[in-house]
């Protein structure tokens, strides 16, 4: 008898999720450089073309992305530029890679262009690939340059000078109190920088009371803590600040009857002054709707004004799952 739809793919994310005890570290020895990327558009809904969105929420264009080299994979922070022409995505193997986005006449996402793949570098210039420090896990855009948190050896480093994004090495940035107390992989996995400057930090994992996460705001002049509220098993996996103020909080979770799963939550700036964070959902992906590990999130202003959102998937290097790059309007 063949496996229901929902079955399947429960069975196929358990796998997967089986792979991110021990993942393939792909070949530290590869030099920098320019990398073959095939991409092939992705249905919205499963079964139904005519289905275009959820919520809030609509469909702009999916792909997904594949290449035979072994460094690629396993990207959970994702930057787009205000242009849309170029995409940065990190890996949690201690690689970056570096896109040409396409666009079809409507401004749709319709594929990727040339690509490279460059490894992260640490303070001292050195490639953080193979090392305890390669675990990169969430980025935002400051004026200063690219703020990305790390796990395993749980920290943020800015990369300075965002014209130039990643050509210099980085320098640590003061870590939010309590971090070092987090699981290995349970970090900082969402980071966005609010519109005065400070950033917002959210932990996947660490504890703050009952149905709770440790959240935490500031930057370089000091942090404070707050909580996350969670919704059932969802947990952070990115944010990005909007231009027209609040954040929208990624959340992702894994079932073993259903697979995987995310919500997109809007969250009011103000919130984060409080002792506790929450916000509202504007719109969630699960089967039938494309779904994956999404880990990845990024926004930017469109030629008409509209807000657009890009979502990058975790395969965790694992043949079952894929990386699917995914472009979303949020509407009012």
């Amino acid at each position: 008898m063949r496996p229901r739809p929902a079955a399947a793919h429960a069975v196929m994310a358990a796998l997967a999720l089986s792979a991110c005890i021990q993942q393939p570290k792909g070949d530290p020895a590869l030099p920098d450089g320019p990398v073959a990327v095939e991409a092939q558009a992705v249905p919205f809904h499963a079964g139904n073309p005519d289905i275009g969105r959820t919520g809030r929420l609509a469909f702009r264009g999916a792909q997904a992305l594949r290449s035979d080299d072994p460094r690629f994979g396993g990207f959970s922070a994702l930057h787009v530029s205000a242009d849309g022409r170029r995409m940065i995505a990190l890996s949690d193997k201690g690689h970056r890679l570096t896109a040409r986005l396409v666009h079809d006449a409507d401004g749709n996402l319709a594929g990727i262009g040339a690509a490279r793949i460059d490894a992260l570098r640490d303070p001292a210039g050195r490639s953080v690939v193979a090392t305890r420090l390669h675990d990169a896990e969430s980025l935002t855009v400051t004026a200063a340059g690219f703020a990305v948190g790390f796990e395993g050896e749980h920290r943020l480093w800015l990369y300075p000078d965002p014209g130039r994004p990643f050509a210099l090495p980085p320098r640590p940035l003061p870590p939010p109190p309590g971090l070092a107390a987090a699981h290995v992989n349970r970090g900082v996995e969402a980071l966005a920088r609010l519109g005065d400057g400070r950033l917002v930090a959210l932990s996947e994992g660490l504890g703050a009371g009952p149905g709770r996460l440790a959240g935490w705001v500031g930057g370089a002049g000091g942090w404070r803590s707050f909580a996350w509220v969670r919704h059932g098993r969802y947990r952070p996996a990115a944010a990005v600040a909007l231009s027209g103020g609040g954040v929208l909080v990624l959340e992702r979770r894994f079932a073993w009857l259903g697979g995987f799963a995310a919500r997109l939550v809007l969250v009011p700036d103000a919130a984060f002054d409080r002792d506790e964070a929450t916000g509202s959902e504007v719109g969630a992906l699960a089967p039938p709707l494309v779904s994956e590990n999404f880990e990845g999130l990024a926004v930017r202003r469109g030629a008409r004004g509209e807000t657009l959102l890009y979502l990058v998937s975790d395969d965790n290097f694992h043949p079952l799952q894929k990386t699917l790059l995914v472009m979303l309007e949020l509407t009012d």
